[in-house]
């Protein structure tokens, strides 16, 4: 018989997945406003995301253990990957209104900064006008939204089969 006080994995996902995806949020629109978002990816300071995003699954994680005072692997692994998908969710949202209301221009410095990428290779014009053809299919909104959602997933899944090894209680 399950104790009363059990607190589930969606209980904790939703706590800590929301506080990740604000802060994720909150990260990102400082680095805007302090104009050290590089639509290039070239400032490194933006990695730092990453880092947020990991310390978070990994606390949800734990506290889903220490909230229950034990966490199968698997139980482990579905709380962070649950905390993964919601974090990723609210920044999926975030993401897309940042690139239709909040900074529609900052996808065509992108696609600029993709551009002198290509010319630093020596691409040719022909070739970089057939690339930013393709370029200009997966550089909407709409697709950069889904990629960011699936990117958060699978990299919380990794996240998750490590952390749950290290943290589970029997």
């Amino acid at each position: 018989m399950m104790d009363e006080q059990q607190v589930s994995p969606m209980q904790i996902a939703l706590k800590w997945g929301g506080y990740a995806g604000i802060a994720l949020i909150i990260f990102d629109l400082v680095l805007y406003v302090l104009g050290m978002k590089s639509a290039s990816g070239g400032n490194p300071i933006q990695y730092l995301g990453f880092v947020i995003f990991i310390a978070f699954v990994v606390m949800s994680i734990k506290s889903y253990a220490e909230s229950n005072g034990y966490m199968s692997y698997g139980q482990g692994l579905g709380t962070g990957v649950l905390t993964s998908l919601i974090a990723g969710v609210i920044v999926a949202i975030y993401s897309y209104l940042f690139m239709t209301l909040i900074a529609p221009e900052f996808m065509e410095g992108a696609l600029d900064a993709v551009k002198d990428q290509w010319e630093a290779q020596g691409m040719s014009d022909a070739e970089i006008e057939q690339a930013e053809g393709y370029a200009g299919m997966f550089m909407t909104p709409g697709v950069l939204t889904i990629s960011a959602l699936l990117m958060y997933t699978v990299l919380g899944l990794v996240i998750s089969l490590i952390a749950s090894a290290v943290l589970k209680r029997d």
